[in-house]
């Protein structure tokens, strides 16, 4: 009510169907083939377009007139450190040494009239490139939010799609043409064209503001107040009739999901890459990304400790995968059913349970303080796949499954339900 001529459109990539039509495609797409979709499509990266004139340029203030308490950020959730003006947006890098600009999704409080923080967790880009190419030197980095550009790029902003790979022409490639982007006034860098709110500033070296606590996408309050590293503000621009995005972090479903697909399509390329004959990967959203289910044939023993090895081996899911669960290719990995099932029935408490130290981040929940500080966390491989050592060595092996799509064949199956109603049961 204090911001007239403002809207706020909270988590607008949250479900698998608004991420379906942000893509193209049919609203109700299973996960399965929209994962399946991104993947084939981003093989083809389309470079962007710049232009001359953009929407998000309709209204300027530049230098002593930039105040970012005419932005309507919000308290998000009570007991938040501050109003926070970054949650669903496109935070914009480029490395001077090669030139890729990366597009990254980096909370952000408002500070000051002119000054907002930014969280980075070791591992980041936007930390990387500061660290190695503008703090040495001590001088400032160039950064651009765009908030509410094509839901595209705020998509691959939020998603790990690996190093120095740019996530605006995989935006171009689903999107199966360029995205549009105009230059800033005041800093070198390109934003979306189409983008609601653009904030042009510098991440200045040796300056820190407190920060948080913040409801993060764990569905737990982040760690204290601490200091954070500070852009100073030199531009904001808007486009008429403006909304204003944010993503209301909590427990699922949240925009976890465009993360975890983001994971999956990396984890499936990667495992494929080692030759692992994997059927299907689902990081399930319920588990606010940290938990991966790899549906795989075992031809030989032990695949999935080399699956799980291959998934903390990666950049990204690495950090954030602390459960890995594999089935067999008889179980649909997006079926939570069908996966309990497999765990309850198929996981040796002793045997199949292992437990490793490996890199983490300081978001997870039941990490403590000294593991958040190190950087570590503690992850599970639970290996819910039957023993391939024990086909041909017993006489029956216990295992013998009989649910209704292996004991049945396909034929009887189908004839049986084209006749269901002249057997007189319900429809």
């Amino acid at each position: 009510r204090d911001y007239p001529g403002w809207r706020v459109f909270g988590n607008p990539m949250a479900t698998w169907r608004r991420i379906a039509v942000a893509t193209g495609l049919p609203a109700e797409t299973h996960p399965r083939d929209l994962f399946e979709h991104i993947a084939a499509r981003i093989e083809n990266p389309i470079k962007p377009e710049i232009v001359e004139r953009a929407p998000c340029q309709e209204n300027v203030i530049e230098g002593e007139d930039v105040d970012l308490s005419l932005l309507p950020a919000p308290y998000i959730h009570g007991g938040d450190g501050g109003r926070y003006i970054g949650t669903w947006h496109c935070t914009i890098t480029k490395d001077p040494g090669t030139g890729w600009v990366n597009y990254g999704m980096y909370r952000h409080m408002l500070w000051s009239e002119k000054h907002m923080s930014v969280l980075i967790i070791a591992g980041q880009d936007i930390g990387i490139i500061f660290a190695r190419e503008y703090y040495p030197k001590r001088k400032p980095m160039p950064v651009a939010v765009a908030i509410g550009a094509a839901p595209l790029c705020d998509m691959f902003a939020a998603m790990s799609v690996g190093v120095r790979v740019p996530e605006v022409e995989l935006a171009g490639a689903v999107l199966g043409e360029p995205v549009k982007l105009v230059k800033c006034r005041t800093v070198d860098l390109e934003v979306p064209a189409d983008a609601e709110v653009v904030i042009e500033g510098e991440l200045v070296p040796d300056f820190f503001a407190m920060e948080g606590p913040f409801g993060e996408y764990t569905g737990f309050r982040s760690s204290p107040m601490s200091p954070r590293p500070v852009i100073r503000v030199k531009a904001i621009t808007w486009r008429n009739d403006p909304i204003f995005c944010v993503s209301n972090m909590g427990m699922p479903l949240i925009e976890t999901t465009v993360w975890c697909m983001g994971y999956a399509i990396r984890i499936k390329k990667g495992l494929e890459r080692e030759g692992i004959p994997v059927r299907a990967v689902n990081v399930e959203p319920w588990s606010a990304a940290h938990m991966v289910i790899v549906s795989t044939e075992t031809p030989r023993p032990r695949i999935p400790h080399q699956i799980a090895n291959i998934i903390w081996g990666l950049s990204g899911p690495g950090l954030i995968q602390l459960y890995v669960v594999v089935v067999d290719a008889d179980v649909d990995p997006f079926n939570l059913g069908e996966v309990i099932h497999a765990i309850a029935n198929q996981c040796h408490p002793r045997r199949d349970i292992h437990v490793f130290e490996g890199p983490s981040h300081p978001l997870v929940p039941y990490s403590d303080f000294a593991e958040r500080k190190a950087g570590v966390a503690t992850k599970v491989l639970i290996d819910a796949t039957f023993p391939v050592e024990w086909i041909g060595v017993v006489e029956k092996p216990p295992k013998v499954k009989f649910s209704n799509p292996i004991m049945y064949p396909p034929e009887l199956q189908k004839k049986v339900l084209e006749s269901w109603r002249e057997y007189g049961f319900p429809g």
